[in-house]
């Protein structure tokens, strides 16, 4: 199955999510977008074997998604591929949202509750199966979390969590899988890009 189907599920996932604002009693301080950008353009291109393309992004959706910085990218290890994603905004523009709701909006349906997938080092992400019958059958699953410093959480309530964080991380992972396939262990690639998304995240910028 193409990547194209799973950069376009993640596309409608942020032109999804509306403006959210919510009060936070004493805010930590966060780093500038541009310094949030460097961060995540320092993710390397290849990862062991896998190796990374930039995908290309509509600015407007990421305004909608109220992501001030963000990285889109598909990885390739022969006939897999796993599209990421990850966003730099406010907890209540990026956490407004999760895909069983947005997922929707392209057909996609989550088949059965969320599921916790712990990294070895990083913190729990969510984990979901979503399938769509129309206009062709197709199946993605999906990691998501969220967080500041590379180690990431999967609360119920996202803004909530970090309400007392100005600025904070999303991180989506998804590949394409067969329909019907019964839940695997995830491949090599993801402890392997969240440890390179933890080194950029904490690197000391000059």
């Amino acid at each position: 199955m193409s990547s194209k189907l799973t950069i376009a599920a993640l596309l409608a996932l942020f032109a999804g999510v509306g403006a959210w604002n919510v009060l936070r009693p004493g805010p930590a301080e966060s780093e500038p977008a541009d310094i949030a950008s460097e961060r995540l353009a320092d993710i390397p291109m290849q990862l062991g074997a896998w190796l990374g393309a930039d995908n290309e992004i509509n600015p407007k959706a990421m305004r909608v998604a109220e992501a001030e910085a963000y990285l889109s990218r598909t990885y390739r290890n022969g006939n897999e591929a796993y599209s990421v994603m990850v966003l730099y905004g406010s907890p209540g523009g990026l956490g407004a949202h999760d895909p069983k709701t947005c997922y929707a909006g392209t057909g996609f349906e989550q088949k059965g509750p969320n599921q916790t997938w712990l990294t070895k080092t990083h913190g729990p992400l969510w984990n979901a199966r979503f399938e769509r019958d129309q206009p062709t059958k197709a199946a993605l699953d999906v990691y998501w979390g969220w967080g500041t410093n590379g180690d990431w959480q999967s609360p119920e309530q996202p803004r909530l969590t970090f309400s007392g964080q100005s600025r904070i991380y999303k991180i989506y992972l998804q590949r394409a899988v067969p329909v019907n396939a019964e839940p695997a262990e995830a491949a090599s690639f993801l402890p392997a890009f969240l440890d390179a998304v933890k080194v950029a995240l904490v690197k000391i910028r000059p």
